[in-house]
């Protein structure tokens, strides 16, 4: 079980599809555009939202894990059964986990499903009975102690 501190930053980040979820799970690694390198590169926590496509959890936080390391490398490398995707020769950061734990109980997220990579702490998810719970944005969004 992964002990986590109440202020640990944390990325929840959308996992978009079951090739995704097998790097995921399999390899340990989640793979984000370069575009969102300053919103992952101080980061050591993962929770990862699966959108509609999940048969269990759809719309459901389902997993945390641990960020160890990161690297950069273009997309074409990182899917190479790919080779023709729109992004194939631009950089991604890799993000490599460890500790891959199942979030129990998944938190729902019965209103937003547009969901990409967002910052937070582990306490703030841990409190959250649901994505978008609007007495925890309202303060987070204030500036306000949760």
């Amino acid at each position: 079980m992964l002990t986590l501190n109440e202020s640990t930053p944390l990325i929840l980040a959308i996992v978009p599809n079951q090739a995704s979820y097998d790097k995921l799970i399999n390899e340990q690694q989640y793979c984000v555009p370069i575009r969102y390198m300053a919103t992952v590169a101080d980061v050591s926590m993962l929770a990862c939202y699966m959108p509609g496509w999940h048969p269990t959890h759809p719309r459901h936080v389902t997993h945390v894990a641990r960020i160890m390391s990161y690297s950069i490398q273009i997309r074409e490398l990182i899917w190479p059964l790919q080779p023709h995707h729109p992004r194939a020769t631009q950089p991604y950061v890799v993000l490599s986990l460890t500790d891959i734990e199942p979030l129990t109980p998944p938190i729902p997220s019965p209103r937003w499903h547009r969901i990409s990579i967002h910052r937070t702490t582990t306490g703030t998810l841990a409190r959250m009975p649901y994505l978008g719970h609007t007495s925890l944005r309202r303060r987070h969004i204030a500036g306000l102690p949760d």
